[in-house]
């Protein structure tokens, strides 16, 4: 199972994450939706493959409701595990600030050993149509890579 792990304040990850779990079914991947605050790094333990999604908040700063997870991420080793990573931003803030949370939660993985497969999906302001499309493509790259491996 791939584990989709998110933070949603305002819903609008939360409404990505289910698209992808969607997509991914479609894919005949079984998934599974969990709210970063509900979860604990033990969740890493099982599984191979995860999807981190985040937002960013104030300035380039990480979603409160992944701090835990993301403190912990230090003390697990996540050698052999493989992560996709879906952030959402506004880019009014500035290119810097521009998804910094996902940026941060992916290095903290990859630090511990993780593996990132293919690139960070983005996504500037809300979940349109278009973004849609483009998130389509992105989950059938992902879904090629996994079964590639």
């Amino acid at each position: 199972m791939i584990k989709i792990i998110y933070a949603s304040s305002t819903g609008n990850t939360e409404i990505v994450c289910e698209k992808v779990s969607e997509l991914l079914d479609d894919a005949d991947l079984d998934s599974g939706l969990f709210k970063a605050e509900e979860v604990h790094n033990d969740i890493f333990l099982q599984g191979r493959d995860f999807i981190l999604a985040t937002s960013t908040w104030n300035n380039g700063q990480l979603n409160d409701m992944y701090l835990e997870l993301y403190e912990g991420l230090l003390q697990v080793d996540l050698t052999g595990k493989r992560f996709g990573f879906i952030g959402l931003g506004d880019m009014s803030y500035g290119e810097e600030l521009f998804c910094k949370g996902i940026d941060l939660l992916k290095k903290r993985a990859l630090q511990s050993g993780g593996t990132a497969i293919g690139e960070t999906f983005k996504i500037d302001g809300e979940f349109t149509q278009e973004v849609s499309a483009k998130l389509e493509i992105w989950v059938k790259g992902l879904v090629n890579n996994l079964k590639s491996e």
